[in-house]
């Protein structure tokens, strides 16, 4: 991401700067791809926080695979 495109409304740029450094963007991709399954499957869930804590739980399953392991 572009440092200056980062809107600081809550306070929180330098957070978000940090967090930008320590993920590498195929792991950010992963899990925004994830996400958006996520939202797109929760009609499917018996109510939205049972959905909401299924796509958290796929997230921290399914981790994206280090170069270094495969």
């Amino acid at each position: 991401a572009l440092p200056e495109a980062i809107d600081n409304g809550q306070g929180d740029r330098e957070r978000v700067l940090a967090l930008a450094q320590a993920l590498p963007a195929e792991d950010v991709q992963f899990y925004y791809q994830m996400g958006l399954i996520g939202r797109r499957d929760l009609p499917l869930a018996p109510d939205p926080r049972s959905g909401f804590e299924m796509v958290l739980l796929r997230m921290l399953a399914f981790r994206p695979a280090d170069a270094d392991g495969v």
